[in-house]
């Protein structure tokens, strides 16, 4: 986790197989898709980078003001 001005960003990575650009906007790929859902209903974003054989990496970003609060 990170913190900087205006933005909370968590990142995890893992390092599996990866995933493909193609699976990341799969409509079919739900449970990246619920990710995003939720996310964009608090206001926040998941984005996916991923490298066939090197794992995944899922950073979501929360903005903050600037007093703290979400």
């Amino acid at each position: 986790m990170r913190a900087t001005e205006g933005e909370l960003t968590m990142e995890v990575e893992d390092n599996g197989r990866g995933i493909t650009p193609q699976q990341v906007a799969d409509p079919r790929s739900l449970g990246l898709f619920s990710m995003r859902e939720r996310a964009a209903a608090l206001g926040c974003t998941v984005d996916f980078r991923s490298e066939a054989g090197r794992g995944t990496t899922v950073s979501v970003r929360v903005p903050v003001g600037g007093d703290g609060e979400w």
